[in-house]
């Protein structure tokens, strides 16, 4: 009986994290529609699979997304938006 609850138990625990990775992803996708065009999103997750971009790509990565990215990673300007969104 108790080796029933303990799977049981294991099981919830499973789920509850297989909902929350989604929520972390789904969140996460929500962010970049936000930000960028949907073009952009698969040059993105092209680019951080490391797969081979045409040369058009190339040039609308380095012309938008990279200077996106940039803006992003900036420290500074992360702590000034979040302090800002969360008042």
């Amino acid at each position: 009986m108790s080796k029933k609850k303990h799977i049981i138990k294991k099981e919830q625990i499973i789920s509850l994290l297989e909902q929350t990775k989604y929520l972390e992803i789904s969140s996460f996708h929500n962010a970049l529609k936000q930000l960028f065009t949907p073009y952009q999103i698969e040059l993105i997750i092209k680019k951080s699979k490391k797969e081979t971009l045409s040369k058009t790509d190339r040039e609308v990565f380095s012309r938008i997304v990279r200077k996106k990215l940039f803006a992003l990673a900036n420290e500074q300007l992360f702590q000034i938006a979040q302090r800002i969104a969360h008042e």
